[in-house]
């Protein structure tokens, strides 16, 4: 999908060319999913509802209608800030703010890959009453998906002024940093609190994602009403962020109340503080170079190699660790047998 985008920037082919592209990725995507049932024995399409009970029908069907309202209302929260811009600042500010959200939004990019994943683990954990196994793996991916995730919101903000540099009309779209800044704080926090919203999703309280929603919401709506007309595009990223905040937190508290889950432990602050310290190293001591190119080659790698340096000497994250040197041995023996 990124290669299509990157070739029409290059106009190697047209819009349409891209958009059809895009469509074709997608199919291809489903058909591959089909292939692999079929092979696996696993695809099957049956029509005949008599099987199956009218209790069971009754909870599906709610189950599923809980599940669809809460995906749309996920859906719209991520859009009432821009129409709110559009609508209180104008058009060109939302463009702005539309770029600085989308550059935010990459951050968040691994937590989405690792959500697909958890997904049927938790649900499966649920199903055979493994509440011990679903505390762990809410810490596990806490620290694992923090640690990813933290690595590039620090790129992306320590080479925010060379990010700008390759957008056109840098001096208008260059104002929505700070858009960056609070929107990509925002999705840490999402990060942060772990797979709060797909353990509600599977376990027997989630009919509390449609509240949860509903309270985020009027949340996004009241902070942009109150936030807007003070600090503009900024105001509706901080309204945003305060909104994911508050809507993590409760989820959290609930969680905590109901089952007694904690997705906190000392290697996520631990990684927090590394990530803080590798910043304040790129803030104070490395100096900007007038090339941007070097300039982000040599601010990443060091920042880079800083907050590893830091996770290693803090054990913050022992297990990945572990688990990476294993898979760098796995792969150097393979070389050396070849």
């Amino acid at each position: 999908m990124a290669m299509l985008v990157i070739g029409y920037f290059l106009s190697f082919y047209t819009f349409s060319i891209m958009i059809w592209g895009m469509g074709a990725v997608y199919m291809l995507a489903m058909l591959s999913m089909v292939f692999y049932m079929k092979r696996e024995k696993i695809f099957k399409i049956d029509f005949n509802w008599e099987g199956i009970t009218q209790p069971f029908k009754k909870e599906f069907l709610q189950y599923s209608l809980i599940t669809l309202l809460g995906t749309a209302g996920a859906l719209l929260i991520m859009k009432i800030d821009s129409i709110m811009v559009s609508s209180m600042i104008g058009l060109d500010a939302n463009a702005i703010y539309t770029i600085g959200f989308s550059i935010a939004v990459v951050i968040e990019m691994p937590r989405r890959a690792i959500s697909q994943v958890a997904m049927p683990v938790i649900s499966e954990m649920f199903a055979e009453n493994q509440l011990a196994g679903i505390n762990a793996l809410y810490k596990k991916i806490a620290i694992n998906q923090l640690l990813i995730c933290l690595l590039i919101f620090l790129m992306i903000w320590i080479n925010i002024e060379n990010l700008y540099h390759f957008v056109p009309n840098r001096a208008i779209y260059e104002q929505g940093k700070w858009v960056v800044l609070l929107i990509g704080l925002g999705k840490l926090t999402d990060v942060i609190f772990s797979v709060n919203g797909e353990i509600i999703v599977f376990s027997k309280f989630y009919t509390f994602n449609i509240t949860a929603t509903l309270l985020m919401s009027a949340a996004v709506i009241i902070f942009n009403l109150a936030l807007i007309p003070l600090y503009g595009i900024e105001g509706a990223a901080l309204a945003s962020l305060i909104a994911m905040f508050c809507y993590n937190l409760v989820k959290f508290i609930y969680i905590k109340i109901r089952l007694g889950f904690n997705p906190f432990t000392p290697g996520v602050f631990f990684i927090l503080i590394s990530g803080g310290l590798s910043w304040a190293v790129s803030y104070y001591l490395i100096p900007t170079f007038s090339s941007v190119i070097p300039d982000i080659l040599i601010r990443s790698g060091i920042v880079t190699a800083v907050y590893l340096l830091l996770v290693h000497l803090l054990k913050a994250a022992p297990e990945t660790e572990t688990m990476i040197i294993q898979k760098v041995k796995q792969v150097l023996a393979m070389i050396n047998n070849r």
